[in-house]
């Protein structure tokens, strides 16, 4: 629970993720990070933190909208509010030539 019980020999250890109890090991630089910062040993394995970690970022949520050239509805992240305006992918190339 407390970094500053932890030996080095940790790094030789295999730990198993309290969710998916996968195996997992340490390295030496994220050893010393986690020192540095004094954060516990994870007790869980990277994939189970980053899922943990992506459930707590907000989704791409996606809109209709018009293309600003030729009216054709069109689905972008742009939310309606925002100022810019959109292209369908025709009217985009024609713009960029």
């Amino acid at each position: 629970d407390d970094i500053k019980d932890v030996k080095g020999d940790i790094l030789d250890a295999v730990l198993s993720c309290q969710t998916c109890a996968k195996n997992y090991r340490l390295i030496k630089p994220e050893l010393d990070l986690l020192r540095r910062w004094n954060f516990p040993i994870p007790r869980k394995c990277f994939d189970c933190r980053h899922k943990e970690r992506l459930a707590r970022t907000n989704l791409i949520k996606f809109y209709k909208r018009q293309c600003a050239k030729c009216k054709r509805e069109i689905t972008t992240n742009f939310t309606p509010e925002r100022k810019e305006i959109v292209y369908c992918e025709q009217c985009y190339q024609k713009e960029m030539v």
